[in-house]
């Protein structure tokens, strides 16, 4: 009993102990930025698979399932688990600072924010080990995400991981626009703060109150019942109204969709790429 006890003790006084479970800005912004790494070697890894299968014509090293999943992760991990947390990360840091603020507004709410990202991440991944991870492209448009072209738990797990992700945002938006409106040095007017600050006022406004993260979640939260019941073809759903509200919203979240991408990465084998 001595032991363990001593043993909890000594775990709790350490580094690993600290930034596990701390509310700090600094903190939670190197935690960001050492997740976004991480993510990044992946999504290095999963690209290298992909221009390895590309070398040469033909299939080299995997079949057109395991390459369409191979394209779809590393897309996703680039834009929701290294781009977007890398962002988030340097504002955690700077953003405080530059205002005069002891801290974010909601530290809680902050470090709530983060620890979604690399269990987001798990979840999206965990497709791999369950029978297939999405393979629907990072656009995810019907009807290439349904049920029909895409079995199996994995387009499953990436809506739910896309989804946290975007509930990560939104919190970390609110937390953003608090901080810097209600926080600021006294004297510091809304117009005065530096660029960090400066910069994520509007990414909040437009986060929370704007066509973006939202409908991006509202789209994709759509597709899940879809995905799960066949809901479309069963009740007679607008496949291509869906198609455009899923490509609005990702293109109103300031996602560009590089069709050319999309056209060389996926191969051919389930649906022509000018019917998706």
């Amino acid at each position: 009993m001595a032991t363990t006890t001593a043993r909890a003790a000594g775990l709790q006084g350490s580094r690993l102990y600290d930034y596990l479970t701390t509310t700090d800005h600094k903190k939670i912004g190197i935690l960001y930025t050492i997740s976004s790494f991480i993510f990044l070697a992946i999504g290095g890894l999963l690209a290298l698979g992909v221009r390895a299968e590309l070398a040469q014509p033909g299939l080299q090293y995997m079949d057109e399932s395991v390459y369409n999943q191979l394209f779809t992760m590393h897309a996703s991990v680039m834009i929701f688990w290294v781009i977007i947390p890398f962002l988030a990360g340097i504002g955690n840091y700077i953003v405080p600072l530059q205002i005069g603020a002891a801290d974010m507004a909601f530290p809680r709410i902050n470090a709530l924010s983060f620890w979604m990202i690399p269990f987001s991440g798990l979840i999206a991944a965990s497709g791999f080990f369950l029978g297939g991870a999405a393979d629907a492209g990072w656009t995810a448009y019907p009807p290439l995400s349904n049920i029909t072209y895409s079995p199996g738990p994995g387009m499953n797990l990436w809506i739910m991981a896309v989804i946290l992700v975007g509930t990560s945002s939104i919190l970390g938006a609110v937390n953003f626009l608090v901080t810097v409106f209600r926080m600021r040095a006294p004297g510091m007017t809304s117009l005065a703060p530096a660029a960090g600050p400066a910069k994520a006022m509007p990414h909040g406004i437009q986060t929370c109150n704007g066509p973006s993260l939202p409908l991006l979640g509202q789209a994709v939260a759509m597709e899940q019942p879809d995905h799960l019941l066949d809901l479309g073809q069963a009740i007679g759903g607008d496949l291509q109204l869906m198609s455009q509200v899923r490509q609005k919203a990702a293109l109103i979240a300031g996602f560009h969709l590089i069709g050319e991408g999309q056209l060389h990465g996926h191969r051919q084998g389930r649906l022509p790429l000018r019917g998706r």
